[in-house]
């Protein structure tokens, strides 16, 4: 037996205690679907590079010291108490560990890169410090509903971090020379406006991917994040004005804001701006863009804030068709402010004066006039 190279062992009932000692040509293991399985031992098995334990339920300790680990699928199956060694492990996803004070998990993968824990209900701060400094290379770190955690300390490596439902997080700790990429944090309800502030402050020229749920009773956000491309803001209910300082974005969503009343927005190019997947800000009166390109802003604008009212452009040339056109499409927009806009030749003849548009020159069906003001 010790000889086999692979081996399978599925859906046996009444199988509880598995153990392998030795076995130097076993390169892959499969247990699936042994509901009763109780213990799962896998030492001095040099060679094996690959193992799945699979909906097996929640077995009592699992110790796997497998050095040439590279590929785990863990997946339905829960651990009383974890051990796990590999030296060339990159990634783990393990739902269900710590689910008590007394489980614990003894995790030591030095080229560990991604790691995701799940509903791990018991896992302590100090617990996951200890991960951690096992598992020094990592890159991915998420956390999903490991409700014992209140204060994090987040690796320098770290270069993607999410957090999501970590109902008592309160402190957030990351080193000086932190460069984080990815950040989400989405449902954190002890996390204060001013902690993500000092997160996002202290990561504001690594950060290109944010995606972010609004704290509760919170009316006003602002968002500087001068290399910024991708930005997703979730469940801002109570949420009047906003400000995305992101010249660099291209990518915006933003749901669940029905209350939304006024948005100041700088990107540097307005056609790259991907907002067709996001619904429309219904609540949306005041737009103040500051954009260097705003070809198709009709079309950008029609779909995303269909009754605003007032618009302010800066920083492009303008001309009287766009206006034209932005006017027809926004059936009930009143004013357009032109700040530090260079005015095309149709314009000019206007310049510096403020003027009006009649609602038949924009083939509206309401009798409202445009007027267009420079500054």
């Amino acid at each position: 037996m010790t000889q086999l190279t692979e081996l399978d062992i599925t859906s046996c009932t009444y199988l509880r205690n598995l153990k392998f000692d030795g076995w130097r040509c076993l390169t892959c293991l499969r247990v699936i679907s042994c509901p009763r399985l109780v213990s799962l031992c896998v030492v001095n098995c040099d060679s094996v590079t690959e193992m799945d334990v699979r909906w097996c339920g929640m077995v009592q300790k699992m110790e796997l010291v497998t050095p040439r680990l590279s590929a785990l699928d863990v997946t339905g199956t829960n651990f009383a108490e974890l051990v796990l060694w590999s030296e060339v492990l990159s990634k783990l996803d393990i739902t269900g560990i710590c689910m008590t004070p007394q489980q614990t998990a003894d995790i030591r993968c030095p080229g560990l890169e991604t790691i995701q824990l799940s509903k791990c209900e018991s896992l302590t701060d100090d617990s996951l410090v200890a991960i951690m400094s096992g598992c020094p290379a990592v890159r991915y770190l998420q956390l999903t509903g490991c409700n014992k955690l209140s204060h994090i300390q987040v690796p320098s490596t770290v270069e993607s971090l999410r957090l999501t439902s970590l109902r008592r997080l309160s402190q957030l700790t990351v080193p000086p020379q932190s460069t984080i990429r990815e950040l989400a944090l989405n449902n954190l309800p002890k996390i204060s406006p001013s902690l993500r502030h000092r997160l996002l402050f202290h990561n504001a020229s690594s950060i290109k991917v944010l995606e972010v749920r609004a704290l509760a009773n919170e009316k006003e956000l602002s968002l500087d994040l001068p290399n910024l491309t991708h930005l997703t803001l979730d469940q801002g209910i109570h949420l009047q004005q906003l400000e995305i300082l992101c010249p660099k974005l291209n990518y915006l969503r933003i749901q669940g804001c029905p209350n939304l009343f006024s948005l100041h927005l700088h990107v540097e190019e307005l056609p790259l701006l991907q907002v067709d997947h996001s619904s429309p800000l219904l609540a949306l009166r005041k737009l103040q863009l500051m954009c260097y390109n705003v070809k198709f802003l009709a079309r950008v604008l029609g779909y995303y804030c269909p009754r605003l009212e007032h618009l302010t452009l800066k920083g492009d040339n303008t001309s009287l068709a766009r206006i034209r056109s932005v006017g027809h499409t926004l059936e009930f927009l009143q004013t357009v402010v032109l700040e530090d806009c260079e005015p095309e030749e149709d314009l000019m003849m206007y310049y510096p004066q403020s003027f009006q548009i009649q609602p038949d020159k924009l083939q509206r069906n309401s009798s409202t006039y445009l007027t267009v003001e420079f500054r």
